[in-house]
C-alpha cells in the first residue's frame, strides 16, 4: 500500500473497522496539517485585532478613560489594571497571539492568551459580543490540542515533540466548539419577531448605502426573506453540510459568502475571518497538504508535503489519563449543549429582558433603540433632578445601557454612591427608559415609579423590570428618538413617580455638575 493510501484510508471516517468503539475512536491519529493551519491563522488573527486596538485607540477609549464599568454578576472584583497597565496586558497578549502562531511555548502562550482574554472580557458587560466568548472558549480548548507538534519552533528546538499526527478528538474537539454557534445560533431564530423578518428588515435597510449596486433591492420583501431565511437554513445546515464529504465544498463557498457579507454589513471585526479559517477543520485533516501538492505539482514540481499516518493497533481499554481526558471532554462538551439554553430558566422573551440572553449564541435577533433618563431625588426636599450621565460612559456604553435592566440597575448604584460622596446621602435614583424593539412602539423596560438604589444586585429575575406588551408593528416605528416625548404619552408613563413634578434648580447648588436639569440623557443603540 502506498504512503497516500495509507493516508487515505486511516483518515476517512467513513472506513472505521467495525470492532472499534468510539473511546478508540477519539484517540486513533489523523493528520496533523489541519490544526497547524488553524494555529497559525488563529495567532494571526489574534494578532491583528490587538494591533487594531492600539491602531484605533480602543484601549484607552474603552479601560482607561470610562470612571464607571459594567461588571459582571459574581466577577466585581475583575476591574482595569492601573496607570498603563492594560496597555501591557495587550501588549503580552499581542507577544501570546505571535508566540502561538509560531508554535513557541504555545501551550503556555494559549493558556494565558485565554486568560488575558477572558479577564479583558469580564471587564464590562457593556462589551459583550458573541465573537469574543467563542475566542475565550477556543484559546483554552488550544491549550489542550497538540497544535504545535508540526511546523512550530517548539517542534524545531525539541525534536521529541514533532509529529505528523494527532489524536482525532482535537480535531472533533475544535469541530463541536465551532459548530455550536452555527446550530444554536439558528435554534435561537426559531422565534416569531425573526420569523416575521422584522429584525432583518430593518437591518437590510439601515445598510443599503454599502452596497453600491445590490443595496436598491435590500428594500425589497425578496431580498428580505432570502437574507432572514437564508440565513436561518444556513445555520442549522451548515454543520451536517460540512461533515458530509459530498456536499462540503458547497457548503464551503456558502460560508465563505455568508462571513465576507457579514464582514461587509456589520461591524463586527475579525470575527468573519475567524470563522472562515475555523469552518476549514471540518474539512479532511490532510487537506493543507493536498492544496499545497495540487498547485505545486501542477507547476510542475514534484511532491513537498508529505505525512505518514502511521498504523496503530487499538483496544477498547484506554489508560487512566485518557479515561480522565475522555470524562473531561464530555463535561464540558455536555456544559457547551446546556448553557445556552439557560434562558428559559427566566420568565418572558430574552431578547426583551436580555435575562440569559448572553453566552447563548442569540445574534441579530433584536434592534433595540433606546431613550433613557435618570433622575435623582432628594427624600427630604423631594426636589428632582435629571442627571447628566456624559461624565460617567462612553458612546458604546450609552449605546448599550438602554436596553439592559440589570444594567440600569448597576448605574444607578454607582450614581447614587457618586452622589453621597459629594454630600448627597440617600438620594433616591430613578430612570425612564423608553425601548423600542424590533420596530415595535417604544414602551418602558423599567419601572419609573421604582427607586433603583434600594434594590441590591442580583442575577434573579429584575424586580424593575417592565414586561414586553407591544407587539409588532406592520410598518417599523422609525421615529428619531429625541421626537418620542412629543408622541408618547408621557403624562401617563410617569404618573405618580417624581419625574413628573421635575423642578428646575440653579446649576451651581448642583452636586459637582454631574446633575443638569437642562440636559436630556440619552442612550441610543442597536444590536
Amino acid at each position: 500500500m502506498t504512503e497516500q493510501a495509507q493516508i487515505n484510508s486511516i483518515e476517512s471516517d467513513a472506513q472505521l473497522p467495525r470492532n472499534r468503539d468510539w473511546r478508540s475512536h477519539l484517540f486513533e491519529r489523523v493528520d496533523i496539517a489541519s490544526l497547524v493551519l488553524f494555529r497559525i491563522a488563529f495567532g494571526a488573527v489574534m494578532l491583528w485585532h490587538i494591533w487594531e486596538y492600539f491602531k484605533i485607540g480602543v484601549i484607552k477609549a474603552d479601560y482607561i478613560d470610562p470612571p464607571f464599568h459594567f461588571t459582571w454578576y459574581w466577577f466585581d472584583w475583575v476591574k482595569p489594571l492601573p496607570g498603563s497597565g492594560m496597555y501591557l496586558l495587550y501588549y503580552t497578549m499581542g507577544i501570546l497571539a505571535a508566540c502561538i502562531m509560531v508554535g513557541l511555548h504555545y501551550r503556555i502562550s494559549c493558556l494565558l492568551f485565554s486568560l488575558l482574554f477572558t479577564y479583558c472580557f469580564l471587564i464590562d458587560k457593556a462589551y459583550y459580543l458573541n465573537h469574543y466568548y467563542l475566542t475565550c472558549l477556543v484559546s483554552l480548548l488550544m491549550a489542550f490540542v497538540p497544535a504545535h507538534h508540526a511546523l512550530s519552533i517548539d517542534a524545531w528546538m525539541r525534536p521529541n515533540l514533532k509529529s505528523q499526527t494527532a489524536p482525532r478528538w482535537a480535531l472533533w474537539l475544535m469541530r463541536f466548539q465551532i459548530g455550536v454557534p452555527y446550530f444554536y445560533g439558528g435554534l435561537a431564530k426559531l422565534q416569531p419577531d425573526w420569523l416575521r423578518c422584522q429584525p432583518m428588515k430593518i437591518a437590510l435597510a439601515q445598510r443599503a448605502d454599502r452596497f453600491p449596486y445590490l443595496g436598491q433591492f435590500f428594500t425589497e420583501d425578496w431580498m428580505v426573506w432570502f437574507f432572514n431565511y437564508g440565513g436561518l437554513v444556513f445555520d442549522l445546515s451548515i454543520v451536517p453540510l460540512l461533515l458530509w464529504r459530498k456536499t462540503r465544498i458547497p457548503a464551503f463557498l456558502a460560508a465563505l459568502f455568508f462571513h465576507c457579507m457579514n464582514s461587509v454589513m456589520f461591524d463586527i471585526g475579525y470575527f468573519p475571518w475567524f470563522m472562515i479559517f475555523a469552518t476549514t477543520q471540518f474539512f479532511e485533516p490532510n487537506w493543507p497538504r493536498r492544496v499545497i501538492n495540487f498547485f505545486w505539482c501542477g507547476l510542475g514540481g514534484r511532491t513537498i508535503a508529505k505525512s505518514s499516518v502511521e498504523q496503530q493497533r487499538f483496544c477498547s481499554t484506554l489508560t487512566p489519563l485518557q479515561r480522565w481526558g475522555s470524562a473531561l471532554l464530555m463535561a464540558y462538551v455536555l456544559a457547551q449543549l446546556v448553557i445556552p439554553f439557560r434562558h428559559y430558566f427566566y420568565q418572558g422573551d430574552a431578547s426583551w429582558t436580555e435575562e440569559g440572553h448572553c453566552f447563548a449564541w442569540h445574534m441579530m435577533l433584536r434592534g433595540k433603540y433606546c431613550g433613557v433618563r435618570f433622575y435623582a431625588t432628594d427624600p427630604e426636599t423631594r426636589e428632582t433632578m435629571v442627571i447628566d450621565l456624559r461624565p460617567f460612559l462612553t458612546t458604546r456604553q450609552m449605546g448599550k445601557l438602554g436596553k439592559d435592566p440589570h444594567m440600569v440597575h448597576d448605574l444607578a448604584l454607582f450614581l447614587r454612591d457618586e452622589l453621597a460622596r459629594d454630600g448627597h446621602p440617600n438620594m433616591e435614583i430613578r430612570c425612564l427608559d423608553l425601548v423600542s424593539m424590533n420596530g415595535r412602539k417604544p414602551q418602558l423596560l423599567v419601572d419609573p415609579q421604582m427607586d433603583l438604589s434600594k434594590f441590591d444586585r442580583t442575577w434573579r429575575r429584575a424586580p424593575w423590570l417592565v414586561e414586553l406588551h407591544e407587539s409588532l408593528r406592520d410598518r417599523a416605528w422609525l421615529m428619531p428618538i429625541a421626537e418620542w416625548e412629543q408622541h408618547l404619552d408621557m403624562k401617563q408613563l410617569l404618573e405618580g413617580t417624581p419625574m413628573s413634578q421635575t423642578r428646575r434648580k440653579a446649576r451651581q447648588s448642583m452636586p459637582s455638575g454631574i446633575v443638569d436639569d437642562n440636559q436630556l440623557s440619552v442612550a441610543q443603540g442597536q444590536n
